[in-house]
């Protein structure tokens, strides 16, 4: 979405004003960055629209009556996001592309797609997936890391240093 929404913004990535009635164009740079945005758009919703609904029941207990009708609830409101999410694309965002341009219409879903990484970033990852599996998965990379040798610990500890110095 963000490459969009350069692709949109960004007067070098996008084609030449139309002069009267002969448009330029765009050049083989511009096209590239498009079509990459749109490849990824579409990995993405391929992704999340398949791993999401098992995701998600996985986290419900079908042997227990109460978490069989959470389960039910869980879908109704996955697909009502869905389809509200596709109602709001199709008239809302277009009327703002239109009316105020493609830059905007596509900075707004870029701006709330990352707004919804952050909340999941801010989530603990005990409650997204269960205790269980991040610590199993925590356990793992412990051992990964004291298995190497100590030459490499001190290369990966200061890439890491590094890395959040520059974000701090």
């Amino acid at each position: 979405m963000c490459t969009l929404t350069l692709s949109a913004s960004l007067p070098a990535l996008k084609p030449s004003e139309c002069l009267g009635s002969v448009c330029p164009s765009a050049t083989p740079a511009q096209y590239s960055v498009s079509y990459f945005g749109l490849y990824v758009i579409a990995l993405g919703i391929g992704g999340i629209k398949s791993c999401v609904p098992s995701f998600g029941a996985g986290k419900f207990d079908n042997t227990d009556p109460k978490e069989r009708v959470k389960k039910g609830s869980f879908f109704n409101w996955y697909y009502f996001s869905i389809n509200l999410g596709a109602i709001v694309s199709c008239s809302i965002v277009v009327w703002i592309q239109d009316n105020a341009g493609w830059g905007l219409g596509f900075g707004i879903p870029t701006l709330f797609m990352v707004l919804s990484v952050d909340f999941l970033h801010q989530i603990p990852q005990y409650f997204l997936l269960g205790a269980a599996e991040v610590f199993a998965f925590v356990g793992l990379l412990q051992f990964f890391y004291d298995q190497s040798p100590d030459a490499m610990k001190t290369l990966a500890e200061e890439d890491f240093l590094r890395f959040f110095r520059h974000l701090l």
